[in-house]
């Protein structure tokens, strides 16, 4: 089916900054530059609720629930049917530059200028104590498809420059040497 609504539909249409849609395109978490975050009924066109202070948010690939996170270095997971609350506040001692669900569904991964990706339960967001150290700022960090593996990128020895690619399993926090087919930089990325 087709939902297409009048941009007019949206609270402050001309302050959105991203739009996204759930697995199933039955709502739509609105980013708005003021760095408030809308969660819609894209089929009834009607704002289910809303969050201040979000950098980002992200559908779970695999369940109706979303998670963001803010300038307050939290991420908080929600009931993407009615807007609830769900699970533990997580919460990071520093900036949060990343947080996104393994595409299985059933991990969260974080990344912060504090130099670590953290794994996260997706179901509760209690930590799941994986703590995966570098030595400078993680600015992209990533899933394998199949989910046991993260690749990260950081800038590890000179400002400026992001010259550190880690290959990392997921259950172990060992190094990997997996083969990585493919690397794609783009500006807007990082």
């Amino acid at each position: 089916q087709n939902w297409l609504l009048p941009i007019s539909t949206f609270d402050n249409a001309t302050n959105i900054s991203i739009i996204k849609l759930s697995e199933t395109s039955e709502r739509a978490i609105l980013l708005l530059k003021d760095k408030t975050a809308q969660l819609w009924d894209i089929q009834l066109g009607i704002k289910l609720g809303e969050l201040p202070g979000v950098i980002d948010a992200e559908f779970n690939p695999k369940t109706s629930t979303l998670l963001t996170f803010s300038e307050d270095h939290t991420v908080r997971i929600w009931n993407a049917i009615n807007g609830s609350a769900l699970g533990e506040i997580m919460r990071l001692p520093m900036q949060i530059l990343e947080a996104k669900f393994s595409p299985d569904g059933e991990k969260i991964l974080t990344s912060s200028v504090d130099k670590t990706v953290r794994l996260w339960d997706a179901g509760t967001g209690k930590s799941l104590d994986k703590y995966f150290n570098h030595r400078g700022p993680i600015f992209k960090a990533e899933f394998s498809p199949d989910s046991t593996q993260m690749l990260t990128v950081s800038q590890d020895n000179h400002p400026g420059i992001f010259d550190h690619v880690t290959l990392l399993d997921v259950n172990t926090g060992k190094k990997t040497w997996g083969q990585i087919s493919q690397i794609t930089l783009n500006q807007n990325v990082i």
